[in-house]
């Protein structure tokens, strides 16, 4: 079988996941179809026969570096202590995997993230940055960028006044909380080589798919999304400006069990067969 990382002239695209599956085989399955160009890759738990191409690596194999960010870590977060030292764990193995690997440019996806048009179009917009400051959908200019951004994790759970100042700033419920996502948006927002996402909401980049985000059309608790020949989702605005096309959906939270209906059919057939998405969605199992 040839190697998927090396045969494809597309930017990489990385998603880490462990546990259950069925969501981040829905992911896969569309960023495959949207990218043909591109390597997708799965840092896994669970090698396993999947019907499109993805190269899977067993991330136990990309652990190597997570100890030192292990030794610092202390749980501060309303979300229960495995899932919250996964969401950090992830960019140390994905950075032990792209150095590994000689990766350059690379996109990372948080496996409930929908793309729906070649990486290169979402990574344009990062151009002369190192990264983003989003961690459910970014792009990276090298290991080096990722590197970094592990270097501060690292930093800031090892300085608890600090660390204990954000989980205060950030509580939910009354409870300290800070995760990956305020740490990553924390650190970009005092080094300019980083990409402010949030403007690119309006571009077709998704904060949410559960949020208007201030002009969206939504129904049924969801953006007001429409599918054109091309296959690209459309949007309508509400502030009176022209729809906008999404390079990408998030489907954070509740959402999850709504993504099959906004994936791709099988590959010959037109987008334009898509049943309606804002129909009451099939019931599928719980996602953690």
């Amino acid at each position: 079988m040839p190697n998927l990382l090396f045969d494809k002239p597309g930017i990489p695209i990385l998603f880490v996941h462990i546990g259950y599956k069925d969501v981040v085989d829905i992911a896969l399955r569309q960023a495959a179809l949207a990218a043909p160009d591109s390597p997708v890759i799965l840092l896994t738990d669970e090698i396993r026969d999947l019907p499109f191409a993805v190269h899977q690596a067993d991330i136990r194999l990309y652990t190597g570096s997570y100890p030192r960010f292990d030794a610092v870590y202390e749980h501060l977060s309303v979300n229960g202590e495995g899932y919250e030292a996964m969401c950090y764990g992830r960019w140390f193995f994905a950075h032990e995997f792209a150095v590994r690997h000689g990766l350059g440019r690379f996109c990372v996806f948080d496996s409930d993230v929908m793309l729906y048009r070649p990486a290169e179009r979402f990574a344009a917009a990062f151009a002369g940055r190192i990264a983003g400051n989003w961690s459910w959908a970014n792009c990276f200019e090298g290991p080096e960028a990722l590197g970094f951004l592990c270097d501060r994790f690292v930093e800031i759970f090892a300085d608890k006044p600090r660390l204990h100042a954000l989980a205060d700033r950030f509580r939910i419920g009354g409870r300290p909380h800070v995760s990956d996502m305020h740490l990553l948006m924390e650190i970009a927002a005092a080094d300019p080589r980083f990409l402010e996402q949030g403007s690119l909401i309006a571009q077709g980049f998704d904060h949410n798919i559960r949020d208007a985000d201030g002009c969206f059309a939504m129904c049924d608790g969801l953006k007001s999304v429409r599918f054109g020949a091309d296959g690209i989702p459309v949007c309508a605005r509400t502030d009176g400006g022209a729809p906008v096309p999404f390079t990408f959906l998030h489907f954070q939270g509740p959402a999850k069990d709504r993504m099959g209906r906004f994936a791709w059919p099988a590959a010959g057939q037109p987008p334009a067969n898509r049943p309606p998405v804002d129909q009451p969605p099939v019931d599928q199992p719980p996602v953690d």
